[in-house]
């Protein structure tokens, strides 16, 4: 590892000029843990705001641009969107546990499942899913679909997004791409466009 950066913003290090991100796989933060990126929007608006503000990295900043910029993200941000879909269907089991005593199973995001496999093997359902991501609740065979990014209920484990990962910038810089578009992808098409000097602005 050559460089690690311990500013403010998201997890990110250099190893051979290649900037590496890490990204937290847990939903929900530890007891003893504050939530941080992701995990700030399975909370209501206010409430993230609030968690935000006491940070250190955000006594600086302004509350009321803080909380356009988050009721901005979580109406346009497909990733933020996400978030909501897991919390939504840990919800509707709650209830269901509640009413029927149903256990509960143990629910997964999935970003960028590989759908033309998935379409093969029929056995896997999806509650909830949108153009990225997809809640995936456990069978009983214990298995979990081939997927990019897993992320867990709960847990200490920490990914690391290469540069070619298609949701490394959606999830990591969502002012950049606030509708989380994905970023370089491997069969992305050529405009063939001749960019020049004065294209530059």
């Amino acid at each position: 590892m050559k460089n690690t950066f311990q500013g403010k913003g998201p997890y990110c290090y250099r190893i051979v000029g290649d900037m590496l991100h890490r990204l937290n796989l847990a939903l929900h933060p530890d007891d003893e843990q504050d939530p941080t990126f992701g995990q700030l929007y399975i909370f209501d608006p206010e409430e993230a705001n609030n968690i935000r503000m006491n940070m250190s990295s955000y006594q600086d900043c302004d509350g009321d641009l803080l909380r356009l910029l988050e009721e901005e993200i979580r109406s346009v941000n497909i990733y933020a969107k996400s978030y909501n879909m897991i919390i939504d269907e840990e919800k509707k089991q709650e209830n269901l546990f509640n009413a029927q005593r149903k256990q509960n199973s143990n629910l997964y995001l999935l970003f960028g499942i590989y759908k033309d496999k998935l379409k093969k093997n029929k056995r896997y359902e999806f509650p909830q899913e949108n153009s990225v991501a997809a809640v995936f609740a456990i069978g009983p065979d214990g298995e979990v679909p081939e997927a990019q990014i897993v992320i867990h209920q709960k847990g200490k484990e920490i990914n690391t997004l290469k540069s070619t990962n298609p949701h490394v910038e959606g999830l990591t810089y969502p002012l950049f791409f606030p509708e989380g578009l994905e970023g370089w992808i491997t069969d992305m098409k050529a405009n063939n466009k001749h960019i020049s000097r004065q294209d530059v602005t």
